[in-house]
């Protein structure tokens, strides 16, 4: 019994200390690292244009680190007349596997998906998206390009069917830093 008892703490020990080993090689990914500058809350009063009506929102991004820099973690609230209170949970990682960034957004509309994230230069990403929607072709994309530190332009746009039906841009001032 007081073997089985060391051979089981000893394979635990062995186990904990290669998973510790192992965590700290792992690199933090250079998409995910350039985030840092970026951390913190921004504000917005955005345009929106649907439905042949166009709208302000009054508009809160934040983003903060996650998983020992490992991630970012991005929080929108959103308030227009037509939309009421919008709420987005948005996870940001790299696959080192896939050798890509991912962008998995849940909202409080009901809907969630992931993002084909990339960075065009360290001051400017896009995300694209493509589902169905109802049977149709569903696609979002987004351009967002820093104009400094502490200001970025950022568009939106949505397609159905091949059709335009939302478009959105605004720029966004940083109003606090991480």
């Amino acid at each position: 019994m007081r073997t089985k008892i060391i051979t089981l703490v000893s394979a635990a020990a062995m186990i904990l200390m290669i998973s510790s080993v192992y965590s700290q090689e792992q690199k933090i990914d250079a998409g995910i690292s350039n985030f840092s500058k970026y951390l913190g809350t921004w504000h917005s009063h955005f345009t929106m244009k649907a439905g042949g009506k166009t709208e302000v929102v009054d508009y809160t991004v934040v983003y903060t680190p996650v998983a020992e820099g490992h991630g970012v973690y991005m929080e929108e609230t959103a308030t227009s007349p037509t939309m009421g209170n919008y709420k987005c949970s948005n996870l940001i990682g790299y696959d080192p596997y896939a050798k890509k960034l991912h962008w998995y957004s849940v909202d409080n509309m009901g809907t969630a998906h992931d993002h084909t994230f990339t960075w065009v230069t360290p001051d400017h990403f896009t995300l694209a998206h493509s589902s169905l929607r109802d049977g149709k072709k569903y696609t979002e994309s987004i351009d967002c390009k820093y104009k400094s530190e502490n200001s970025c332009f950022l568009s939106y746009v949505v397609t159905l069917d091949g059709k335009e039906v939302e478009k959105s841009e605004g720029t966004f001032d940083r109003e606090t830093n991480k």
